[in-house]
């Protein structure tokens, strides 16, 4: 209420370990800091308004509507998206990080700085990012020195560096060897991470330390006169760590837990001890310390032949973690076996978005046992599935796009909505599959089996290979509506002459051209003030004709969407009609419109001038009269 500014700093590192319904329920406690009053009234000398300030890691959402529907409370606090401004800290650009190094070395010379750090690979991208570039200030001496001898810098050398340093400089004054300190942190990391917690009470600390030395009596031999309370006050003061609130202690930066985190996971990779590996979803800088690592471990070998075995056989948790390494490894050229064969049965990887970018061609997942997954509203871009099998997976809102599917199973797969754009199925099985809504477009679907055929569970359009008679089209005629995720209300609708499109009128002001067979809109017109009544092709089908009521009958270009010059204005604001072209005249129309324009019917057999209703379709026999 006084106007100050309130700063929440890591957001991220708190929800990764909540539920999706606790982490809105935490957010909605943080937001209250904030008086009610502060939220919508204008400010006055009265009242000073208070700012509310929270950072998170900007992939921490999937999309930016993830985003938006967390910080507006999901619709029910009364938060609107204009009630805050989503920023985006970008990466230091060179004439920052000039700036940074002039006030950090200021006996150095900044440009000649910023020679060394371009001549090492990846380390400019290192440098974009304040914390890492703190650590190449201050340890820049050594990094020139490892340019010189020819060694290649990442930030896990800076890293190491810089835990052997603080570990090395605390030498003589605690109980633990620097290496068995080292040992300690990544097992704590492991068992913090697993806990779901972001800190421990001081008590939790210190019997984790008691249970650790009593399952590892190699590293407790050591210490076996050691007073248990010194070994305590020994990792309560590590430097890695810092104490937060009354007892609680925590990793003293994000990235030193990720760093660690990476060290237990090469540690149970080179020993082959798969079973510590049963941890949740890790972040993307660890896996990138554990692929550097690994880089540059003589063990690798070991560590891969470990990656084998997980990828052979599942192991819940562990053969999730290693499937996340392996496809990071990929794409950034890290060392990994390949994922060929990989087996997750039952895995739940819903929400995920699989792609070859960054790789050469396909992503290897053939023979992938996908068998009973939850693949929610998965996205699979350039994605090698051949012989893969995801019997009985539940694949809702799933998409696939020019993905390689030959031979792949689906038997009893459920595949509503899903979507295969683009896809080579040849001799895929789609047997028993659940289909509603279910697209096959532009796809190779040759002695694929199992296709259904009912016109509400699966569309085609464009594909090469497959009978018609498995899966028929959707046709004029059909008995069964057909719902089209289009306006919120559609007042018209007209077929084209060809009966392959579909011209729908809604009350959104546009018109939207849709494939009949797939569903897929093709097209969306703009220009009407209001809401769009009616439509209709010319017999032709090089036209269009729509009636709003902003009192307007407009003609587009069927094949650009182009609105042509306006056709004829009405006397009054609403325009009811159903409209089909000859020659570009109006041919027929119906309800309001015929009284506005003083167009009138005359039938050809009692001579009768008369209205036609708005369900008319098709040219007149004759032309209107005016």
């Amino acid at each position: 209420e006084e106007g100050a500014l309130v700063i929440f700093d890591g957001l991220d590192e708190v929800l990764v370990h909540l539920t999706p319904a606790q982490g809105q329920h935490f957010a909605r406690e943080l937001f209250r800091i904030l008086p009610p009053a502060n939220k919508r009234q204008p400010k006055t000398e009265a009242i000073r308004r208070g700012r509310l300030l929270i950072s998170c890691r900007t992939h921490y959402f999937r999309t930016l509507r993830d985003q938006k529907t967390f910080l507006t409370g999901e619709g029910r606090d009364g938060i609107r998206h204009e009630d805050y401004r989503a920023l985006v800290l970008l990466p230091f650009n060179e004439d920052q990080i000039l700036s940074f190094l002039t006030e950090t070395l200021p006996d150095e010379d900044p440009a000649r700085v910023m020679e060394v750090i371009r001549s090492v690979h990846n380390l400019s991208e290192i440098a974009e990012r304040p914390y890492t570039l703190s650590l190449i200030a201050k340890h820049f001496h050594q990094i020139e020195r490892w340019n010189l001898e020819g060694r290649k810098v990442t930030g896990l050398m800076l890293y190491r560096h810089m835990v052997l340093s603080w570990l090395e400089r605390d030498t003589g004054k605690h109980q633990l060897t620097p290496d068995h300190k080292q040992a300690l942190m990544e097992y704590f990391a492991a068992a913090l991470w697993r806990s779901g917690k972001r800190l421990w009470r001081v008590g939790e600390v210190e019997q984790w330390l008691i249970d650790f030395l009593e399952s590892n009596p190699n590293i407790a031999a050591h210490y076996a006169g050691a007073n248990r309370e010194l070994l305590k006050e020994d990792l309560r003061t590590a430097t890695f760590l810092v104490r937060e609130g009354e007892d609680g202690f925590r990793f003293a930066h994000t990235s030193l837990l990720e760093f660690f985190l990476a060290g237990f996971l090469r540690r149970a990779l080179v020993h082959g001890d798969e079973g510590v590996l049963q941890l949740p979803p890790v972040s993307r800088e660890t896996l990138h310390f554990l692929g550097q690592w690994l880089e540059d471990d003589d063990l690798l070998p070991t560590a891969l032949a470990t990656l084998v075995r997980i990828r052979d056989a599942y192991r819940p948790q562990a053969s999730e973690l290693a499937f996340e390494y392996m496809l990071y490894a990929q794409t950034h050229a890290l060392p990994a076996p390949s994922l060929s064969g990989l087996q997750l049965p039952g895995a739940d990887l819903s929400d995920r978005v699989f792609t070859a970018e960054g790789s050469d061609g396909f992503l290897n997942l053939s023979n992938l046992n996908l068998k009973g997954a939850t693949l929610r509203r998965t996205s699979w871009q350039g994605v090698n599935l051949e012989s893969a099998v995801l019997d009985d997976a539940r694949l809702t809102q799933a998409e696939f796009l020019d993905c390689r599917l030959i031979g792949s199973r689906w038997v009893g797969a459920d595949l509503t909505a899903a979507v295969f754009r683009r896809c080579n199925a040849t001799a895929a099985d789609f047997g028993a599959s659940t289909c509603r809504s279910t697209h096959w477009l532009d796809c190779a679907l040759a002695e694929a089996r199992g296709l259904p055929g009912a016109h509400r569970a699966a569309y085609y359009a464009g594909n090469r290979g497959f009978s018609a008679a498995l899966a028929q089209p959707f046709q004029k005629s059909a008995a069964k509506p057909w719902m089209f995720p289009a306006h919120l209300f559609a007042h018209g609708l007209s077929w084209s002459p060809t009966g392959d499109r579909l011209l729908s009128a809604g009350n959104d002001g546009t018109l939207r051209v849709w494939d009949a067979a797939s569903g897929d809109c093709l097209r969306t017109l703009r220009g009407h003030e209001g809401w769009v009544h009616s439509c209709a092709w010319s017999p032709t089908g090089d036209h269009l004709l729509s009636a709003g009521n902003d009192g307007t009958l407009r003609v587009w270009d069927a094949t650009t969407g182009e609105a042509l010059p306006l056709l004829r204005y009405h006397l009054d604001d609403d325009a009811w009609c159903v409209l089909d072209m000859a020659d570009g005249r109006v041919q027929s129309c119906g309800s309001e419109a015929w009284l506005w324009l003083r167009w009138v019917y005359q039938h050809p057999e009692t001579g009768e001038r008369e209205l036609l209703s708005a369900e008319m379709f098709g040219p007149l026999p004759v032309l209107p009269g005016r």
